[in-house]
């Protein structure tokens, strides 16, 4: 993820700097950052994982947890909201809303109709 977002802002900044723009990033900060992940991050990851490695502890008691019952238990029947009717609805009405009303604040802002403010939408 961060070769990405690198090159994300490799390119946005090239495109502020043609444009002379006041909010470039300053190269000296990008070294930084560059840096303290190089310094900090990338060792302590590595660290970590050679520590889980050896000091993981096997399982003792192997058969104990591999243990099967002898009688089934049954099944609980799930609730009317766990159905998979009413999960596919809730979970397609819930992004849609969401979607409709963020459209319809900025609609009515390009229209004249009201000022469109994030905290409006944010109350809703």
């Amino acid at each position: 993820f961060s070769v990405p977002a690198f090159m994300l802002y490799v390119l946005l900044n090239l495109f502020s700097l043609t444009v002379d723009s006041v909010r470039t990033i300053p190269v000296w900060s990008v070294f930084v950052v560059i840096f303290m992940w190089a310094v900090i991050t990338f060792p302590l990851t590595v660290l970590g994982s050679i520590a889980g490695r050896n000091l993981a502890r096997p399982i003792q008691n192997l058969e104990a947890a591999q243990q099967q019952h002898s009688h089934p238990r049954p099944i609980p029947r799930a609730p009317w909201y766990r159905s998979p009717f009413v999960l596919v609805i809730v979970s397609g009405i819930i992004p849609f809303i969401s979607v409709y009303l963020e459209l319809y604040h900025i609609l009515q802002t390009l229209w004249g109709y009201k000022i469109f403010s994030l905290y409006e939408v944010l109350t809703l």
